[in-house]
């Protein structure tokens, strides 16, 4: 039997990309009138103090809540990230480098960015570890895998 929050869980991925991709344009401006860099570590610190809380949430509407505060973060960082980059480095082999490493960076963090919060037998997560939390303790009320007997 399907509990009845479970079909709710999709939503939690839309909270993050409805934040994200309607608020990119208006941080991008923000960059411009009050300087790329301290909105930029304005949006990081957003973006990590959500990313914890979606790590410790114990109920669906914490994680719904977290992940749309994830989504304001990121639209803030992404939107300043790769003009940052584009003022700091003048045109040629230096900004060349800075793009290249920005890219690789963020696609690295687009694979691993699901795997960190996992509380799973297979894949801890860093806040499981560093809360030192068995797996099963842990389990959240929207988590729909069936538990494992000894």
């Amino acid at each position: 039997m399907e509990a009845p929050w479970a079909r709710q869980t999709h939503l939690v991925g839309l909270a993050y990309t409805v934040a994200f991709s309607s608020l990119l344009i208006d941080f991008g401006r923000a960059g411009d009138l009050f300087g790329r860099r301290s909105v930029l570590l304005t949006g990081l610190a957003v973006f990590t103090v959500a990313s914890l809380s979606a790590c410790l949430a114990a109920e669906l509407r914490q994680l719904f809540a977290a992940r749309s505060v994830q989504g304001i973060g990121a639209a803030t960082v992404f939107s300043n990230a790769l003009a940052a980059i584009n003022d700091r480095f003048d045109e040629g082999q230096d900004r060349n480098a800075a793009l290249g490493l920005w890219v690789m960076v963020g696609s690295g963090r687009c694979d691993r960015g699901s795997a960190t919060c996992r509380r799973d037998h297979r894949v801890r997560g860093v806040a499981v570890d560093l809360l030192d939390q068995p797996p099963d303790r842990g389990r959240h009320r929207w988590d729909t895998r069936p538990t494992r007997r000894p």
